[in-house]
């Protein structure tokens, strides 16, 4: 692994016509957007150093979420992401534990950056 800037937060799925996923754990057809302000989250490790830059463009969230957000459930979110998200699927111990502290670090910063408002989905968007 290398130094660089790697991206979680995806408000468009993969698939041809970019579907609109839930940014916090992937579920398809997002219900709610959450304004937060930019921010960015830095990992070092032994391997490299790390660099998520997130804007202000909105976090998509599916219903369940949105329940979550609103309740300021952060375990809870980490949680979801960890059950549903595809990048969470399969992975060795180690990479787990890594992206577990990436995420909640992640989900914290981002409820320490949201404006407080919940809008209606707005259009998908790709990092």
């Amino acid at each position: 692994m290398s130094d660089g800037v790697i991206y979680v937060k995806k408000t468009v799925d993969d698939n041809p016509g970019g579907r609109a996923i839930c940014d916090f754990c992937a579920e398809p057809d997002p219900i709610a957007t959450f304004p937060a302000s930019n921010f960015a989250v830095s990992i070092v490790t032994s391997k490299g150093s790390y660099t998520q830059e997130y804007n202000d463009d909105g976090w998509a969230a599916c219903s369940w979420c949105e329940l979550l957000i609103k309740a300021k459930d952060v375990p809870r979110l980490v949680e979801r992401y960890f059950v549903i998200h595809p990048l969470a699927a399969n992975l060795l111990p180690h990479r787990r534990a890594f992206l577990r502290g990436l995420v909640s670090t992640q989900f914290e910063l981002f409820f320490e950056h949201w404006t407080g408002e919940v809008l209606p989905p707005g259009p998908a968007v790709t990092p």
